[in-house]
């Protein structure tokens, strides 16, 4: 099974499990492994964020650094929607991510390509990536 990506897929889109909202999942649920600098905390890695510059790791180049989300709760997560540096300095976007989930914050696993397809994304444009069941 592939992951299909495409721009502003209305499937899973019109019902997110509230990473987008602040007053849905709080900024204290999203963490990083580093940031770049104070406007690319892990809280303003959601969709349309105003705040800051989007996440943004260290390291660009980096492969190891993530951002999680904590939704402090089961959730079937259907889809990922991206998005590069919402008008900000730094014109950084995502050209490839790995996926990962845990029900205990400890043991993850990760997707993965049935046919190692990569995924590649626009600058400011939302992808939308459905996921597997």
């Amino acid at each position: 099974m592939n992951f299909i990506c495409t721009a502003l897929v209305e499937i899973c889109y019109n019902n997110e499990v509230g990473a987008v909202d602040p007053s849905i999942i709080p900024d204290n649920q999203m963490s990083a492994s580093t940031k770049y600098n104070d406007s690319t905390q892990a809280a303003y890695g959601r969709l349309n964020d105003s705040r800051g510059d989007g996440w943004c790791a260290r390291d660009a180049t980096g492969t190891n650094d993530w951002l999680q989300v904590d939704f402090n709760r089961t959730v079937q997560v259907c889809g990922v929607a991206t998005q590069g540096d919402n008008g900000g300095a730094l014109s950084a976007w995502v050209k490839s991510f790995q996926l990962s989930f845990s029900s205990d914050g400890s043991n993850w696993t990760t997707y993965a390509y049935a046919d190692n397809e990569q995924v590649s994304f626009d600058e400011v444009q939302v992808i939308l990536c459905s996921l597997p069941p």
